[in-house]
């Protein structure tokens, strides 16, 4: 803990099982005398950026909240949780058959199962038809965030409302992806995809609806925040970093 006063952005790179609320609360303990907080929520599945505003920089994160975002991320086909993510219940499941069986009725051809692992003979075909389901997401959509956010509906959370089995009507809202990339699939029912998106866009949600075009489900199993405008996760300082900067006060 420190008493000396610090103004500036600092970008983190957030570990897997912390909130960003929690990241913001630890770098409050190293700076107690000065306004800390985030300019965009990571959920506690995501690891990569996370730009904390400190002092008066504060003033800058309703600017840098509305910067564009980049991810890297990986969805597994064949069922779908309450959260949309692997940290869910869940609630909907397809067999290995049923799911190669889906795949095939939208023309990704030659699929079956193998060992539980679905085998795909044709890749040049499987990876043309996953492109051209991407493809389709480019530009304006509307999305219907996930129930478990922090979207308020009627001055309340949507997460709070999902915890106590309440039904709510959630509306879409116009969300913008400016380019998504097909990287890998691995064991051919797990996608590995870059997306770069505008600020609002809910990756679990898209995951979720790219599940639906190719008929199946689906869930987000791994994320990384990769950018946030010009800031990019090879500037970025893992938490124990920044405490050891602090330790030596070179922040």
């Amino acid at each position: 803990m420190h008493n000396f006063k610090i103004d500036g952005l600092i970008i983190i790179d957030k570990p897997k099982g912390l909130t960003s609320h929690d990241v913001v609360e630890k770098i409050r303990n190293l700076f107690p005398k000065v306004k800390v907080g985030h300019t965009g929520t990571l959920d506690p599945l995501a690891t990569g950026i996370l730009l904390v505003c400190i002092g008066k920089a504060t003033k800058l994160s309703q600017i840098l909240v509305k910067y564009s975002k980049e991810y890297v991320a990986e969805i597994e086909l064949g069922y779908e949780t309450d959260t949309l993510d692997s940290y869910g219940e869940i609630v909907k499941r397809l067999s290995k058959d049923e799911l190669s069986s889906r795949l095939e009725n939208i023309n990704i051809n030659n699929i079956k199962e193998k060992n539980k692992i679905i085998v795909v003979k044709n890749f040049k075909s499987y990876h043309k038809s996953l492109k051209k389901v991407l493809d389709s997401f480019v530009g304006e959509i509307d999305q219907v965030p996930p129930i478990y956010s922090a979207i308020k509906l009627k001055g309340k959370e949507l997460y709070k409302i999902a915890r106590k089995n309440e039904k709510v009507e959630i509306k879409p809202k116009k969300v913008k992806i400016y380019k998504i990339q097909l990287i890998d699939t691995i064991k051919n029912s797990i996608l590995k995809i870059k997306v770069n998106c505008s600020s609002g866009t809910y990756i679990r949600a898209l995951a979720r609806d790219i599940g639906i075009k190719l008929k199946t489900y689906a869930t987000l199993t791994n994320l990384v925040r990769t950018r946030i405008g010009n800031y990019k996760i090879e500037d970025s300082y893992k938490l124990e970093q920044l405490e050891n900067l602090a330790l030596m006060k070179r922040i």
